[in-house]
């Protein structure tokens, strides 16, 4: 039971505005008290006076309803300590996750020093989101998790105990209020510190391009729109050099004769090292001699094509769904980088973006967003 105490009008005024407000936590909503207003009795951070309006299914950021009515109902267990309360949750929960905490206050047994930590975690209430930035802070702040999902699992609960101990906490794995403010605080400044040397680098990074793009002649020619590319082939002017070389080679479309022609578009549909070694043999002064080995180039860089595969399928576990790739775009938006549209889908222009971060953000250049990738663009401001 909750009471609050104090004039008339301005309690009217806080239960309209708070209590009957749907999805508000009284905890969170009543602690401070509202200025005039005394609180006393039990203090949710669980379940909400009213429940918050629903759209037919359950938002992945939530954790289940159940797990929040056992959170609720334990919390009323633990302000009641008595042994009739801890049986009566038994009762009601003879599998859940408190059991061993009851049995043992029931048997007059003192709390192991983990029971007691995890007692002192699940008071918090913490929900879905409230966990992932919790993942979130322990990767940035260098504690990997192995996953960014709400779930506190065997990796959640030994970063934390490897940050714990770093900072001179008990190393238990499981968080107090005063450490989740700690580590939020901590992982405030890394945020900032990396958001900065992004900033510093992608300017840096920025000069250097646009010098070169002057030093090359401005795609005044075709030799320096490839030296451009070859050192900035997610640059500012790339789309400009590409168009460039895409009218370059329409030109030479039209001049080449019809016998070479019809080799080139064969070699480029068969799109291979050796097939454009062929037309290289064949043609060693040809129109394309300069396509042909920039294509080879890009087929035979065999370390680079493990990096980007191994890049590759690491996104199809860190970006599952379009949720996830929706989140990866306005990030990216946010970071000052043009993923294209903000429709879920990763085209060529989403690629550019991601590898553009990359390279301002210090990482390894794939264009596919690896789990590095994702806890930097979680840490765009």
């Amino acid at each position: 039971m909750t009471l609050l105490s104090g004039p008339g009008p301005r309690l009217v005024r806080v239960a309209r505005e708070v209590i009957l407000k749907p999805g508000t936590r009284p905890r969170q909503a009543l602690m401070p008290p509202p200025s005039g207003v005394e609180v006393a009795g039990f203090l949710s951070d669980a379940l909400p006076f009213l429940p918050a309006p629903t759209t037919g299914r359950t938002s992945p950021s939530q954790p289940p309803r159940e797990l929040n009515t056992e959170i609720a109902f334990w919390n009323v267990v633990v302000a009641l300590d008595t042994p009739p309360a801890y049986q009566a949750y038994l009762d009601r929960y003879p599998n859940g996750q408190f059991r061993n905490i009851a049995r043992a206050s029931i048997d007059g047994a003192a709390l192991n020093a983990e029971a007691q930590a995890q007692a002192t975690e699940a008071a918090l209430g913490l929900d879905r989101t409230d966990r992932r930035n919790i993942q979130r802070n322990l990767s940035l702040l260098g504690y990997n998790p192995r996953g960014i999902d709400g779930i506190f699992g065997p990796g959640s609960r030994s970063a934390t105990k490897a940050w714990q101990r770093a900072n001179g906490y008990d190393a238990t794995g499981y968080l107090t209020a005063q450490q989740v403010r700690a580590l939020a605080s901590a992982a405030k400044v890394k945020a900032d510190q990396l958001a900065a040397e992004a900033a510093e680098r992608k300017a840096e990074e920025e000069r250097r391009d646009t010098q070169y793009w002057r030093d090359t002649g401005r795609g005044a020619s075709e030799a320096g729109l490839r030296s451009y590319l070859d050192r900035y082939p997610d640059g500012l002017f790339a789309d400009v050099a590409e168009a460039r070389l895409a009218e370059i080679e329409a030109a030479k479309r039209a001049q080449a004769q019809a016998a070479e022609r019809a080799f080139w578009d064969d070699v480029r549909v068969r799109d291979t090292a050796a097939d454009y070694q062929r037309y290289l043999d064949r043609f060693p002064g040809g129109l394309f001699a300069d396509d042909a080995k920039a294509r080879i180039k890009e087929l035979t860089a065999g370390d680079k094509e493990a990096v980007v595969a191994a890049a590759k399928a690491e996104e199809k576990q860190v970006v599952s769904n379009g949720v996830l790739r929706l989140l990866v775009e306005n990030r990216l938006a946010a970071a000052g980088q043009d993923p294209g549209g903000i429709d879920g889908r990763f085209d060529k222009t989403t690629r550019r973006a991601i590898r553009r971060f990359q390279r301002d953000q210090g990482l390894t250049v794939t264009g596919y967003v690896t789990q590095a990738t994702m806890v930097r663009l979680l840490a765009v401001p």
